[in-house]
């Protein structure tokens, strides 16, 4: 492969990673991770590494965005605030504790 190619797949991973990071929504940061590792599956695939590719798009595309995805549903949180307040067992009452 040629050393644009390669050099264009780490601007575009460089691109996903800040995606990820600063998305404001959560499902939209989990799609974003999920195409990363998509991009990471072909460069392992350029390194002629394909036991590593075939791990990384199995683990990277499919059960890890999965078992992300069922934690955002659970919990109900789309979005990441920063100024979101967490509760926990100290910001409830007596009562809302049973």
């Amino acid at each position: 492969m040629t050393g644009g190619m390669v050099q264009a797949l780490l601007g575009l991973m460089f691109v996903l990673a800040i995606g990820v990071v600063f998305a404001r929504n959560l499902l939209i940061s989990l799609m974003t991770l999920s195409l990363f590792s998509m991009v990471l599956t072909m460069q392992y695939l350029m390194m002629h590494a394909p036991d590593v590719a075939l791990t990384e798009a199995a683990l990277g595309v499919g059960l890890s965005p999965l078992i992300f995805l069922v934690a955002i549903r659970k919990t109900g949180n789309m979005t990441h605030d920063k100024n979101q307040k967490l509760s926990g067992p100290r910001d409830r009452g007596p009562d809302e504790c049973r």
